[in-house]
């Protein structure tokens, strides 16, 4: 079976490589929703009227370095694990952008997609065994023109503290086990202080690269810094990406522009951050 092929059989939530995830987890057993009525006609993002889109957006899964100036960055695997846990016992499905461009429906009035932007080594070596633990899919943006490297720091951001990135070999790995990837550009880079012809370069030889390693199609696109406007969402899109994410914070609907989806930001803080994270989802699954 060829990697398009398994991210077909993924896509309808079966067994890939050898990684189960489950539609439903036993965890969520129990949890009657309202009935949606699946006839409703779809939007790209394949939502229906009652339905919501959330996307948690995560850097690193380690504990913050005491020099950093943006530890909300940071994620300590514990917590991380306890968002899983929690969010398991929730009336949430998760899926990913490739279940969402196949159409997949079901009844979780509540969408989640969990995103990891820079493609960060931690990501491979602490968050994979924990999504593994709780059968949870993902989606991991890493910046193609770094793979591999280590201590890196980009001029643009705001905190310096060098990163590890991951590795081809490791996207290869990651996604044997049902982790989906998708571009952050060549480099860290505002996306709009780009001319045109340098914004075409970042968006498809990023996608171009991503699809070589993984021999599948990458369907979305995290510009970095949360930086675009209406022209690069049409070179976006010219590019062939069908969805897009920002940091914008909110959720979606099915009536959201899916190349400009907003997020929840998951930042890192100290003791009372199970409580703050649980306030930050329970407010949109209040809404419900």
């Amino acid at each position: 079976m060829t990697r398009s092929q398994q991210w077909a059989v993924f896509a309808g939530g079966t067994i890939t490589a050898g990684f189960e995830f489950r539609t439903q987890s036993v965890h969520n057993v129990g949890i009657r929703q309202r009935h949606l009525s699946l006839t409703q006609q779809s939007t790209p993002l394949n939502l229906v009227d009652s339905q919501q889109l959330l996307i948690l957006m995560y850097h690193h899964v380690a504990p913050a370095p005491a020099n950093t100036r943006l530890r909300g960055l940071y994620t300590t695997p514990r917590q991380f694990d306890g968002h899983l846990r929690w969010l398991k016992t929730q009336p949430v499905e998760f899926t990913t952008f490739a279940r969402l461009s196949a159409g997949q429906t079901s009844d979780f009035r509540t969408k989640i997609v969990i995103t990891f932007d820079d493609g960060l080594h931690d990501n491979y070596t602490a968050a994979l065994p924990i999504l593994q633990k709780y059968d949870v899919p993902a989606v991991i943006y890493p910046i193609m023109g770094e793979l591999g490297r280590r201590a890196v720091t980009w001029p643009e951001a705001k905190d310096q503290t060098p990163a590890d990135i991951i590795s081809e070999r490791e996207i290869r790995e990651m996604a044997d086990r049902g982790i989906e990837f998708g571009s952050h550009l060549m480099d860290h880079t505002h996306l709009t202080r780009h001319d045109h012809e340098e914004q075409m370069r970042q968006l498809t030889e990023s996608k171009n690269a991503l699809e070589q390693i993984l021999s599948a199609d990458a369907l979305s696109v995290a510009y970095p810094y949360g930086d675009v406007d209406e022209a690069a969402v049409a070179r976006a899109k010219q590019a062939g990406y069908q969805f897009g994410l920002t940091t914008i914070e909110g959720s979606n609907t099915r009536d959201s522009d899916p190349m400009q989806l907003k997020r929840l930001p998951v930042k890192g803080t100290r003791l009372y951050h199970p409580l703050k994270f649980r306030r930050l989802l329970r407010k949109h699954l209040e809404n419900e």
